[in-house]
């Protein structure tokens, strides 16, 4: 399921990019907005439940220990108090301003503001699960905005990258002769599609949080590794493949880690609740272009603007590796230790 939002775009890279070359990216969002909108509701009408006996049974497995407990979302970030809700309206308040008000902003508060409401954000997390819910969770959840944040990086600021390469309109190839540009985005597309069920098996067999240190860590070294050689057209391209092939696999990793550790009863209502990192994670994205600029303004040769994306990378790169680490030397233990203390209850309530 997570491989069709991944893979889907790649068909459609090469025909927008002309289009808005073509038509203007106005008429390009309608077009292709009405478009896959009427798909969508026309397939919608033969989307059916499974009926009785077309779902498999559930299969245990030594690899993934999984919670006997089925959390709610209450239960894990506890009722949010007046404080924990507060400052989520102050973040949500600060964060509109932002985009509102963003050029009228000093240039200190604006540069500090997208930093600031993630601290928030996670401060809030920490509170409400350390009173009331489950800290693990906010483990999980910082580990999400360390990987989400340097993927959608990529993601976002990609096409400026390989433009201030200047390597975006050279040929490449591979098979096929493409742009860089072109090429590393429908590549990326395919690649960050097909992590997600490959990952999702492979954590399967070996463990989740050993996936994750896996995965984390080869994004980790595929980011430095396109600071140190991405403006080689070739090696853009192949390294923009590892940096996505190893990040779309968070959107497999996380739901189903989640899972296992809160039960399957509130699995949508709690994964979704995680899948807010992501948007936290996207906060961090205007302080990448802030930094690029700041890069920018302290360049002394202005023909050398390709390394104002070093810093920007060199960050990125960390924290995915920090993430890797976290999986492994924390997370591991700790869920460990909350499911077999969730058995334990479960054992004291029968024997009782």
């Amino acid at each position: 399921m997570a491989a069709g939002f991944g893979i889907g775009s790649a068909f459609t890279v090469g025909p927008i990019q002309d289009m808005i070359k073509n038509s203007g990216f106005q008429n390009t969002f309608l077009t292709f907005g009405l478009g896959q909108g009427l798909i969508i509701c026309l397939l919608a009408f033969v989307l059916a439940s499974p009926k009785k006996g077309q779902v498999p049974a559930v299969v245990s497995s030594s690899s993934n220990i999984q919670s006997r407990r089925q959390y709610g979302p209450d239960d894990i970030i506890g009722v949010p108090n007046a404080a924990v809700l507060g400052t989520f309206i102050l973040a949500a308040l600060a964060l509109s301003l932002f985009y509102l008000f963003g050029d009228s902003l000093g240039p200190d508060l604006k540069k500090w503001l997208p930093i600031a409401l993630v601290g928030a954000i996670i401060l809030a997390g920490v509170i409400a699960t350390i009173i009331n819910g489950e800290p693990v969770f906010m483990l999980m959840y910082v580990m999400f905005v360390l990987v989400g944040a340097g993927g959608l990086i990529a993601t976002a600021n990609l096409a400026s990258i390989a433009k201030d390469y200047k390597i975006a309109e050279t040929p490449v190839t591979m098979g096929v002769t493409m742009a860089a540009l072109t090429f590393a985005l429908t590549i990326d597309r395919f690649l960050n599609g097909v992590t997600r069920p490959f990952f999702g098996w492979v954590s399967d067999n070996i463990g989740r949080e050993n996936t994750m240190f896996v995965a984390f860590m080869l994004e980790g070294i595929g980011i430095y590794a396109l600071y140190l050689y991405g403006k080689d057209p070739v090696m853009f391209v192949i390294l923009t493949g590892v940096v996505f092939f190893a990040w779309g696999e968070i959107y497999s990793l996380f739901p189903s880690t989640c899972t296992d550790t809160f039960g399957s009863k509130f699995a949508t209502a709690n994964s979704g609740l995680l899948y807010t990192a992501k948007g936290t994670a996207s906060l961090l994205g205007p302080y990448a272009l802030i930094m690029q600029k700041d890069s920018l303004a302290a360049l002394a040769d202005k023909a050398n603007v390709a390394s104002t994306w070093d810093n920007v990378l060199i960050i990125a790169a960390g924290a995915n590796i920090l993430a890797a680490v976290l999986a492994i030397a924390v997370l591991k233990p700790w869920r460990a230790a909350v499911i077999a203390r969730n058995q334990s209850g479960d054992a004291l309530g029968a024997a009782a």
